[in-house]
């Protein structure tokens, strides 16, 4: 029984080590699981190492835990086994709650497992889905470049940046057409394909009135005068 008390306090020793890296890691605006690049590949963090290195300690502590979480069980399925002590009713009861526990820690478990598996398909399809818009768009020349952006329009909010390439709004490829594209697609959110820094982005925008002039709420410059 002393030795199943030991196991269970070293398991919530654990648990409150892991509870303060995840803290950390959330105010650092990355999380767990979370890219430490942006859309566009660039750090969101500037502490890069202190956030891998606290996600190493956290998959340890993490193995550490499972394997006391095994040790634990085991104790306790012995301990029924060998048939609970006569006449210890606070000893049953301490082993009543820390059956308990162990029964919703593993649950917790399996609903983290099931969480990292959606995770990690989601990255899988969302890495996939940049490789393909490499591939399409590397190739083809910008038709503008975006030389002002009003940080609270529907451009600045949709992460359009001054000095961003523009690909394709929409279906318009031109600068012959882009406003008429622009026009019909008011209130509905569109692709806008970007070429920033080397790299493809895909944005999405809902054009829309807003507190300035036209849809977008921002200002391009025809790379071509013959477009």
């Amino acid at each position: 029984m002393q030795k199943l008390k030991q196991l269970n306090e070293q398991k919530l020793k654990i648990e409150k080590r892991i509870d303060e890296l995840v803290n950390w890691l959330d105010e650092q605006g990355v999380g767990f699981t979370g890219s430490l690049l942006d859309k566009n590949g660039f750090p969101i963090n500037k502490d890069l190492y202190k956030v891998r290195d606290c996600r190493i300690e956290i998959i340890k502590l993490g193995n550490d835990h499972k394997k006391l979480m095994r040790r634990i069980e085991e104790r306790l399925i012995q301990w029924h086994k060998n048939g609970q002590p006569r006449g210890n009713e606070k000893e049953k009861e301490k082993v009543k709650e820390i059956e308990e526990i162990n029964e919703k820690e593993n649950e917790k478990e399996n609903e983290k497992e099931n969480e990292k598996q959606k995770i990690e398909i989601e990255k899988e399809e969302e890495e996939e889905e940049t490789k393909k818009l490499q591939e399409e768009f590397q190739d083809i020349q910008p038709f503008a470049k975006v030389d002002g952006v009003l940080s609270f329009g529907p451009a600045g909010k949709a992460g359009l940046e001054n000095g961003d390439y523009i690909i394709r709004f929409g279906t318009s490829s031109s600068m012959r057409t882009i406003a008429t594209e622009v026009n019909s697609s008011e209130g509905i959110e569109t692709d806008l394909i970007i070429k920033r820094k080397n790299q493809i982005v895909k944005l999405k925008i809902v054009p829309k009135k807003f507190e300035g002039k036209g849809l977008l709420g921002c200002h391009i410059t025809p790379l071509s005068l013959f477009d």
